[in-house]
């Protein structure tokens, strides 16, 4: 299968006019899952099919409302060019706030035109995971226009998801991605694309309020912010704890002043965030650090113009970064790199599709670094 998948007994049809979303999770689901929780070793698939999914009853689906039970459920759709789910401008496009204490996941969807985010986490007790979601002109007055992880177990943003042309109204945070649950629930950013969304405030494609967000690769281009970093702005403050960032591209992001691709803060002494291996290809300052927190860094392309500033705490760099052009193809929202980018190293890259991850339909191009002979910097070879 393109993902890995429960073995789901029970199989619930798309939404269609006749028989919208809404019906759909609050009727044959609610009762799949009544009869599930005896089972409980086994989960639910909600098939949605290909097509468009919109009219009033299909609107700001709170989808786990309905999932009350310790039943793992997978919403599927066939590929987010394929299943649309549009908001018409209602307030969220999905939500979890169910008391589903297990594992509910998203896949293959593109949520699209709402005006209060693409999708909402908002459960403690569950582990929330999205596959191929992209979240395409969406906006919000209160932070993550593409979407926000408020309360969780756990959190997955995983391979193919997108937050494209999204946006957040006056001085909130997060155009793209908005995470701010702080503590030690874990996050984790993998194969993540954010391309042309706007902040108000900080955080252009993604905004991490002091959450324990490890992030493995991600793509971010032409994003701007109005009051702070374009690109990716995370904050970090548990004793003891490391964070780690790695495999980051960034490409023509603008946020205020000069600070473009990557803020930090690490407000914690004893706290630190490790932060290797990227692209940073917007100009002027492309990194900066502040605070009590200790900064492990490195291996960086900082492109002709780009410069790293870094204060407070203990900041060592454990690895020469790169000055020169990183060469990315001529597509301006790709950070892909030309054959000869002097980012790709000496030796051959060693980047091969992920063994723990599924090899990705939607443009074949999700790759996942062989950390023993990692030779190539950024999102992408």
């Amino acid at each position: 299968p393109k993902y890995p998948q429960f073995v789901a007994p029970y199989v619930v049809a798309g939404a269609t006019a006749a028989a919208p979303l809404s019906t759909v999770l609050t009727g044959s689901l609610s009762t799949a899952l009544v009869s599930m929780y005896f089972l409980a070793t086994r989960g639910v698939t909600v098939d949605l099919g290909a097509g468009t999914i919109n009219g009033a009853n299909n609107l700001g689906s709170s989808w786990s409302t309905y999932t009350s039970t310790a039943v793992p459920i997978d919403f599927v759709g066939a590929g987010s060019a394929s299943t649309i789910i549009d908001a018409q401008g209602a307030a969220v496009g999905a939500t979890f706030n169910g008391a589903n204490t297990s594992k509910q996941r998203l896949i293959g969807v593109t949520l699209k035109n709402a005006t209060n985010r693409g999708w909402l986490v908002n459960n403690a007790a569950a582990d929330v995971e999205l596959y191929d979601v992209v979240s395409q002109d969406c906006t919000t007055t209160t932070g993550g226009g593409g979407g926000r992880g408020q309360a969780y177990a756990s959190l997955v943003l995983g391979p193919g998801t997108a937050a494209v042309n999204c946006s957040t109204i006056g001085a909130t945070n997060g155009g793209g991605y908005l995470i701010s649950a702080s503590g030690t629930a874990p996050v984790t950013i993998e194969g993540v694309r954010c391309v042309g969304n706007s902040a108000g405030g900080n955080g252009g494609a993604v905004y991490n309020q002091s959450a324990y967000c490890t992030i493995k690769s991600l793509e971010m281009a032409n994003n701007t912010a109005a009051a702070g970093t374009a690109g990716l702005f995370s904050t970090w403050s548990v004793a003891g704890v490391t964070q780690t960032i790695k495999n980051v591209s960034g490409r023509g992001n603008v946020g205020s002043g000069t600070n473009h691709d990557v803020g930090l803060i690490c407000g914690t002494a004893t706290g630190k965030i490790v932060f290797t291996d990227s692209v940073l290809g917007s100009g002027n300052v492309c990194m900066s650090k502040t605070g009590a927190g200790d900064l492990d860094y490195g291996r960086l392309n900082l492109g002709l113009t780009g410069t790293v500033s870094v204060a407070g705490g203990t900041n060592t760099l454990v690895a020469a970064n790169q000055s020169s052009d990183p060469l990315f193809v001529d597509d301006t929202t790709s950070v892909v790199l030309k054959s000869t980018s002097p980012c790709k190293g000496v030796a051959s890259p060693s980047w091969t599709v992920g063994t723990n991850r599924p090899a990705l339909a939607f443009d074949g191009s999700w790759f996942q670094v062989n950390g023993a002979s990692l030779t190539t910097m950024g999102a992408r070879p």
